[in-house]
C-alpha cells in the first residue's frame, strides 16, 4: 500500500523530458526561420512555403491567391523557337517575337472534383539527392456540394533523381474520385504510390468527358524558380494536427473530421470558398480559358522621333514684337527680362570686394 501523501501519478522519464524540451526547441527555431525563408520567397514572387505556428488564416489567404492564378490569370506556355514569328525592328535586325498562350483551369473539372488540395512548396538538392517541402490545404466536397472547412497539410519527400537548382511552385491537385479524396482522411498519404496523378486538362481544348474517371488527380503546377531534373518519388502529404486543433480549438481534432464537415468553417475561411465558387462557376474565368499574349518588342527611338514632342509636353513660341511691347507698358517683364537681370545681378556677385582704408579694420 502507498503511504500516505504519496502520488499515484507516473514519474516522468529523463528521455520523455529532453524529448519534449528538443521539439519545443525545434518549433521555436522553425518558426524563426519561417519569417526569412517565407520573406525571401516574396522577393522572387513566389508565395509562402514554410510553416509556422498560428499560420491558418495566412495558408487560407495565401490558397484563395493561388486558385485565382489558376483560374483568372492562368498558366502560361510559350511557343516552341522553331514557331516564333521572325520580324525586323526599327534598325532593321531581325528579332523573335514569340506568343504566349495563357491557358486556366477549366469551370468543370473544379466543378466534378470530390476535393481539392492547394499548395505551395519548395525544391531543392544536388544530385543524386534532393527534397521538398510546404504547407497548404485540402478541402472535401459535401455530400450537398458545398466545400468543406480546410484542413491543414504539409506536402514533404526525400527524392533520388536528376535533380540540381532550386525551384518555389504552386500546385493544384483535383481529386476526381471517392477514393483519392478518402486518402486524404489519414495523417499520411502518398501520391503516386497510392494515388495516381496525371496533369489536368486546361484550355479551350480540354476534355470532360473522355478518360476522366481513369484518372483519380489531376494536377496543376506553375513554377518560379530554377529547376532541372526528374524525380523518382512521389509527394508525400502529412497532417498539420497541431494546426487544425490550434484554427478549430478542438484538442484532438483530425483531419477527416474536418473534411467530414463536422466543423463549421469560420469567417476567415469565405475568400477561400468565394474563390472555390467563382472557379466551378466559370466566373473566375471571364468565359474564356485562353488568352494570347505578344512580347513587347521595344523599337529604339530615331534622331528624329527625339525632337519630337513627348507625351504632356507642350510646344512654347517666343512672344512676338507687339507682345513684348504690351508686356513692357504694363510693366511685366518678360522672360529675357528676367534672364538679364539675374546675369546682371551674378556679374556683380562676382565683383572683388573694393579696397579697404587703412583706418577702417572693418565695415
Amino acid at each position: 500500500m502507498a503511504p500516505s501523501g504519496s502520488s499515484s501519478a507516473p514519474v516522468e522519464s529523463r528521455w520523455s523530458k529532453w524529448s519534449k524540451s528538443a521539439f519545443d526547441t525545434s518549433i521555436v527555431v522553425s518558426d524563426w526561420a519561417a519569417g526569412y525563408a517565407n520573406a525571401a520567397s516574396a522577393k522572387v514572387g513566389g508565395e509562402r512555403f514554410w510553416p509556422k505556428s498560428n499560420d491558418m488564416v495566412e495558408e487560407i489567404e495565401k490558397c484563395a491567391r493561388i486558385l485565382r492564378a489558376f483560374t483568372v490569370e492562368g498558366l502560361e506556355t510559350q511557343q516552341k523557337e522553331e514557331e516564333a514569328e521572325v520580324i525586323v525592328d526599327a534598325k532593321g535586325n531581325k528579332v523573335k517575337k514569340r506568343r504566349k498562350v495563357l491557358k486556366k483551369i477549366p469551370p468543370q473539372a473544379i466543378k466534378k472534383a470530390k476535393g481539392i488540395v492547394i499548395y505551395s512548396a519548395m525544391r531543392s538538392g544536388i544530385a543524386p539527392f534532393g527534397g521538398a517541402g510546404g504547407t497548404g490545404l485540402v478541402l472535401a466536397r459535401l455530400p450537398d456540394g458545398s466545400w468543406s472547412a480546410p484542413a491543414s497539410v504539409s506536402p514533404n519527400n526525400l527524392s533520388v533523381g536528376l535533380l540540381l537548382g532550386l525551384d518555389i511552385f504552386d500546385v493544384i491537385l483535383l481529386l476526381n474520385t471517392e477514393k483519392a479524396m478518402e486518402s486524404f482522411y489519414s495523417h499520411k498519404v502518398t501520391l503516386g504510390a497510392e494515388t495516381a496523378v496525371a496533369a489536368g486538362p486546361v484550355g479551350s481544348g480540354a476534355s470532360m468527358e473522355s478518360g476522366w474517371e481513369r484518372a483519380p488527380v489531376y494536377s496543376y503546377v506553375k513554377s518560379r524558380g530554377f529547376y532541372a531534373g526528374v524525380e523518382a518519388i512521389a509527394q508525400v502529404f502529412l497532417s498539420r494536427f497541431d494546426e487544425n486543433e490550434r484554427f478549430y480549438y478542438w484538442p484532438g481534432i483530425k483531419g477527416e473530421d474536418v473534411l467530414k464537415g463536422k466543423v463549421k468553417s469560420p469567417p476567415s475561411v469565405f475568400p477561400l470558398h468565394n474563390a472555390l465558387s467563382d472557379a466551378e462557376s466559370g466566373r473566375a474565368q471571364g468565359g474564356k480559358l485562353e488568352r494570347t499574349v505578344y512580347d513587347i518588342v521595344k523599337i529604339p527611338k530615331s534622331d528624329l522621333m527625339a525632337h519630337m514632342l513627348q507625351d504632356g509636353e507642350r510646344l512654347r513660341l517666343p512672344p512676338t514684337p507687339a507682345e513684348l511691347d504690351a508686356l513692357e507698358a504694363a510693366g511685366i517683364p518678360d522672360e529675357e527680362d528676367i534672364r538679364l537681370a539675374q546675369k546682371e545681378r551674378e556679374d556683380v556677385y562676382k565683383l572683388p570686394p573694393p579696397p579697404m582704408h587703412s583706418k577702417v579694420k572693418t565695415y
